[in-house]
Order: structure tokens, then sequence, then C-alpha cells
């Protein structure tokens, strides 16, 4: 038992040793004078070898394929409800043709209180 706490004392000691050489920022290796915290260099380390060690297996795929079906189909869903509203209200007859807005917008210039009045047989 001894022993084993000897061993765990020096490791410790020589591990300190190492980290005080290591991110001495006097003798740093690459730049000199940049003081570099080492849980923010672990932290950007883990960060860009999570992308270099990437590997494309089935789960990878059906979650980016998932994730672009979803984004997908949220759109056409956002974009094309209205128009499917609107559809279906003027065939239930609740709106005129001529009341719905992207036919107002063509025909008469926007809502109609500045559209022209020549050229239309009212």
């Amino acid at each position: 038992m001894k022993a084993v706490l000897w061993r765990y004392r020096v490791k410790e000691i020589l591990k300190k040793e190492y980290l005080r050489r290591e991110y001495d920022p006097h003798t740093f290796k690459y730049k000199e004078g940049i003081v570099i915290d080492p849980a923010m260099f672990r932290w950007y380390s883990a960060d860009m070898t999570q992308s270099e060690y990437f590997r494309i297996t089935p789960r990878s795929v059906f979650l980016y394929a998932g994730m672009v079906f979803a984004a997908f189909w949220l759109y056409v869903r956002i974009v094309f409800t209205s128009i499917d509203k609107e559809a279906e209200d003027s065939l239930d007859g609740k709106l005129l043709w001529w009341d719905r807005q992207d036919g107002r917008m063509i025909f008469i210039a926007g809502n109609g209180i500045m559209a022209p009045t020549f050229g239309f047989d009212h």
C-alpha cells in the first residue's frame, strides 16, 4: 500500500512538472509570449479531432438524411399551407376567387386603394 501511494505521489509530481514546462508562456514552442489555458486547449483539440476522425456509419447517414428531410418537410408545410387553405376555402365557397390575396395583387395592383381605375370595365 505504501508503494502504491509513493508511486501516485511521484506521478502527480511528474504531471505537475510536465504541465508547468509544457504550458510555460515564456518557452512556448509555437509563438512567443502566448498564454494558453490548458482546459481551452484540450477543448479546441477535442472539437477539431471530432471532424478529423468522422466515419460514415448508418446512424450518421440516417441522422443527416433525416434532418434534411425534416427541414424540407417544414419548408413545404410553411410555404404551401396558406395556398392550400385558400384553395379549399375557394372550393367550399367561403372565399371568392377574386378575393384571394395573390389574385388581388396581380389584377388590381395591390389592395385596391391606389389601384388604377382606367383600363378596367367596371
